[in-house]
């Protein structure tokens, strides 16, 4: 839906997270995309706190998984 990466990017910056990439991939069932965000450094509380928020946003289905990498 037109507005979707838009609102969950709004909450990573309100959590300051700071986005490095990101990879949408197309539609997987002629509704909805998948989308990978690679962060760069952040506060673990904040991005728990984004992930938290995401996950109640109307347009998200859900957030399927965190993976914490460190390099």
């Amino acid at each position: 839906r037109p507005g979707t990466l838009a609102a969950i990017t709004q909450v990573f910056a309100k959590h300051n997270v700071s986005l490095k990439d990101l990879l949408q991939l197309g539609e997987i069932d002629g509704t909805s995309s998948r989308i990978t965000f690679m962060t760069h450094m952040a506060r673990e509380l904040s991005v728990q706190e984004a992930v938290a928020e995401i996950e109640n946003l109307p347009c998200v289905d859900e957030v399927e998984s965190v993976i914490r990498a460190e390099a």
